[in-house]
């Protein structure tokens, strides 16, 4: 045999006698060095961690350099679709009390469903996170987050929400210039002129403003919404294009929270509009969900009927205003106890309009109580 014979045997050869027994070995040898590759990091696969009785629900994304921590593994619970980005460490014990108070803190870790965690964050032990949150890079998570409460990087004493519209500009921008005097279509609605600002305070020291004060009304829970996209171009007929958002918000809450549309006096929408809203209720009829005995929308209230505005108002200020002005009193009064609002939005510019292409959506859901 030659030395170009030998050759061809050695490259060759693994390919001409590999069976199921040695690709089984090269499989096993290929986790072994995974996982020796984790080790060397300080870390644990998740299959090895799941094995030790972590318990991990389906589509869980863990990327570089994540810590589970693998001491305590067996406390940490993880639902669906949980997204944590790099360098996040889940802690179920903590040290730190040993010096001073002679014992090592430990605690379940327990994250819902629909979670994002940012990069660098860290869960201490016994935190609860619910479903359909997300966690700010750079967090440190040291006590139960509810389901849908937004945290990023701290929390703020003090946080300011504003929102505004206008009419002549969205017109200009994603319809026809106001000079055409083009007639609107039945479907149309007009964008409001307005705007709203609410000031948030955590709980705590009440801090008396200048402005409106409610001192009895209180953001208890929400849930952020998903991008829908039922394949609405018009521009023209915004309610359709938003209602898909707006319903699998509602549904999402409904399911999460495991509760009824009884359990709310009010379920209020951003800026739907007539039309919007019938397709609303449309959809959530097929689920068996009724609202329209409880539904309002701030696009339909903004108007009277005799302004002959076609579907109502759109636009963002139609949220900020109405719920600011109408909605935050009564509810401070007590007249309405408890509401689920969602604020509806399109995901569009002018270059996406007027090229003819869908025009996607979404809604977020806060949950507003009045409190004793």
């Amino acid at each position: 045999m030659t030395i170009a014979e030998n050759t061809v045997t050695a490259l060759t050869l693994p390919y001409i006698i590999m069976t199921p027994v040695s690709w089984s070995r090269e499989i096993i040898m290929r986790n072994y060095l995974r996982e020796f590759v984790y080790r060397l990091r300080g870390e644990y696969t998740t299959e090895k961690l799941v094995s030790m009785g972590m318990k991990v629900g389906k589509n869980f994304k863990r990327l570089n350099g994540v810590i589970l921590d693998p001491s305590h593994c067996w406390l940490i619970e993880i639902g669906d679709n949980v997204t944590m980005a790099p360098r996040v460490h889940i802690l179920c014990h903590d040290a730190s009390t040993k010096t001073f108070l002679n014992y090592t803190k430990i605690g379940r870790v327990s994250i819902g469903d629909n979670v994002f965690i940012g990069a660098e964050s860290i869960v201490l032990p016994g935190v609860t996170i619910g479903s359909n949150v997300v966690i700010g890079a750079g967090s440190v998570v040291t006590h139960d987050v509810p389901g849908g409460m937004l945290v990023d990087g701290g929390f703020a004493e003090l946080a300011a929400c504003a929102a505004s519209s206008h009419f002549s500009a969205a017109e200009r921008q994603f319809r026809y210039p106001l000079e055409m005097g083009v007639q609107a279509v039945p479907s149309s609605q007009r964008t409001v002129t307005g705007a709203g600002s609410i000031i948030i305070q955590a709980a705590g020291e009440f801090r008396p403003g200048a402005g409106n004060v409610f001192e009895h009304v209180a953001l208890t829970g929400g849930t952020i919404g998903s991008v829908e996209d039922f394949g609405i171009t018009d521009a023209n007929n915004m309610g359709a294009a938003m209602a898909p958002a707006a319903f699998k918000t509602i549904k999402t809450h409904l399911s999460d929270y495991s509760r009824r549309v009884e359990d709310y006096d009010r379920i209020i929408t951003g800026d739907l509009g007539i039309f919007g809203s019938d397709m609303l209720y449309e959809l959530l009829r097929g689920e068996g969900i009724e609202i329209a005995d409880r539904h309002e929308d701030c696009g339909k209230l903004m108007f009277s009927p005799e302004q002959n505005v076609n579907c109502g108002a759109s636009g963002c200020g139609c949220a900020a205003t109405v719920m600011s002005s109408w909605f935050l009193p009564k509810i401070e009064s007590g007249e309405i106890r408890r509401v689920l609002f969602l604020a509806t939005g399109a995901l569009m510019s002018p270059v996406s309009s007027l090229q003819g292409e869908s025009i996607p959506s979404i809604a977020h859901a806060v949950v507003i109580e009045h409190i004793d």
